[in-house]
């Protein structure tokens, strides 16, 4: 019953998230809906104004699971931007016919499938980048490093390690597969930033768990609050880096911090930093006022980051 109400709550928290990104949105495309049925994915395209040349952008939202939002992808798309908003799991929200409940054993080469069909659809004449938030930042980092094509990645609210199955209460299950093998992971049960703290602390977890950032081919920016209740995902970002610093990594790496924010990052305008429903109280972090003015910037900065990508040399 308690797993059953805090989904109830977290659909609710998903579609307040929805409305404020619905706010920010001045002109939103029209999507084309993709099905697993037809084409192998759950996505919604949306196309950018004709004769743009922007880099092309597969979003993937966080472990609520779902569509990402239609507002930050419509935004980008009118920007000159191809953008696919997959969906990698059902998370809180409706059924998706195709696609598993939860965020446990997502096999990486459905992701590869997203980043294939917009790569065929818009030609390798445009750079491609995967972005996402919080866990789906963890899956685009993952996927990068396996993925040569990819030409940079934006993570909001990463992870440096690679974690198990979301409301998985055992901890033991792994959220990313690969040809049905799992990679190696740092088992969650954390609760707190502080119980994420211990893990990331424990050496041998972070051996193991670590992504090898190292062997992405292309651009990086992270994304991150100091004040992110969820999990800390600035130490984090900042493992990111000295990763890829102590690899001599060749490629542009952008390390965007800020104080005073929420954990919802991804998208522009106002983010939710507290939500309450019946006994379920979540606090993602920051204000309300930092939060805004930090999804404004670093919401600027991905454009800018965008604009400044080529395409790949290689292709996979």
């Amino acid at each position: 019953m308690m797993l059953r109400l805090v989904r109830i709550a977290l659909a609710a928290l998903w579609a307040a998230v929805l409305a404020t990104s619905f706010a920010a949105a001045q002109a939103p495309a029209a999507p084309v809906q993709l099905t697993v049925a037809q084409t192998g994915i759950a996505a919604y395209y949306y196309t950018p104004p004709e004769g743009s040349t922007g880099a092309a952008v597969v979003m993937l939202n966080g472990s609520d699971g779902g569509y990402p939002s239609r507002a930050a992808a419509a935004d980008l798309a009118a920007a000159g931007h191809p953008v696919l908003a997959l969906a990698y799991f059902r998370g809180y929200g409706p059924p998706i016919e195709g696609l598993p409940d939860n965020l446990a054993n997502i096999d990486v080469a459905y992701i590869g499938r997203g980043v294939d069909w917009l790569s065929s659809h818009v030609g390798t004449s445009r750079p491609l980048v995967v972005m996402g938030l919080s866990r789906g930042a963890e899956l685009a980092l993952l996927t990068a490093t396996i993925r040569p094509r990819i030409t940079g990645v934006v993570a909001f609210s990463p992870s440096s390690v690679r974690w198990s199955a979301a409301n998985d209460p055992s901890g033991l299950a792994p959220a990313w597969v690969r040809a049905g093998r799992a990679f190696p992971y740092a088992a969650r049960p954390a609760r707190s930033n502080a119980d994420f703290g211990r893990l990331l602390a424990n050496p041998a977890i972070v051996r193991r768990a670590t992504i090898p950032v190292e062997r992405i081919k292309g651009h990086i920016l992270l994304v991150s609050s100091r004040s992110d209740n969820i999990w800390p995902s600035a130490y984090m970002a900042d493992r990111i880096e000295a990763r890829l610093r102590r690899a001599r990594f060749r490629h542009p790496v952008t390390n965007l911090q800020f104080d005073d924010a929420s954990h919802l990052l991804m998208g522009p305008g106002p983010g939710v930093v507290n939500f309450a429903q019946g006994n379920s109280r979540i606090w993602f972090g920051g204000s309300e006022e930092g939060t805004r003015t930090a999804r404004d910037a670093a919401w600027a900065e991905v454009k800018r980051f965008l604009a400044a990508l080529r395409p790949a040399q290689h292709v996979d």
